[in-house]
């Protein structure tokens, strides 16, 4: 996991029914903001053959918080705040 990162550990349901031609996430991690202690939104990784070839190594997701907001309880929306960093784009 690329560092500045934390896996995070709300209880998150997946089911692996809505993941047609490849597997679920093997971990999911905070994104950093602009607001120091809070999430832009959500990263998950997925292993290299868990959705296309070894040869193109780990795939990451990111989802802004506008587009996880209304799965989120009101203690979990507290942890977000701010834009996603530009150094963390790449990733």
């Amino acid at each position: 996991m690329p560092p500045g990162r934390r896996t995070v550990f709300y209880s998150v349901t997946i089911h692996s029914g809505e993941f047609t031609g490849g597997a679920p996430p093997n971990s999911l991690s905070d994104t950093p903001s602009t607001v120091t202690g809070c999430a832009s939104g959500m990263t998950f990784h997925f292993s290299p053959y868990g959705v296309g070839p070894y040869v193109e190594g780990p795939y990451t997701a990111f989802l802004p918080f506008s587009a996880i907001e209304p799965y989120l309880t009101d203690e979990a929306k507290a942890a977000f705040a701010g834009e996603r960093l530009k150094s963390d784009e790449d990733e």
